[in-house]
């Protein structure tokens, strides 16, 4: 091998490097929580839009969706009891929510996920 292939590739090797760590998504880097790290409040951080997800719940209200992050949907569907809420207590007093069949999108506003409505 020549001197120039050489240097060549060692540019080459280093720019990969140095590319993948810039490029690469953090969320990517992250390792995934583990089930004993995450609290139901904690599903529905996120910090953009694309983190958001719509998925189906059961509110006493109503409501048939929710808005989480997507990094924690496996999670969500393992977990029922964060898949509805039907505290008689809270729901007697709240009335109906809007109508949400048409929802299709989340959004992240204030660094929660939210329904676009």
């Amino acid at each position: 091998m020549s001197k120039l292939t050489i240097i060549f590739l060692g540019i080459l090797i280093v720019s990969s490097v140095y590319l993948y760590i810039h490029f690469v998504p953090k969320t990517a880097q992250e390792p995934a929580p583990t089930t004993n790290d995450v609290k139901e409040e904690d599903i529905v951080k996120c910090v953009k839009d694309s983190d958001c997800l719509v998925v189906p719940y059961n509110h006493c209200c109503g409501a048939s969706k929710k808005a989480i992050n997507k990094k924690y949907e496996s999670l969500y569907f393992s977990k029922p009891e964060w898949q509805s809420f039907n505290d008689q207590s809270v729901c007697s007093r709240i009335g109906l929510c809007p109508p949400d069949n048409f929802v299709t999108e989340a959004i992240c506003s204030d660094n929660y996920c939210n329904l676009k409505r």
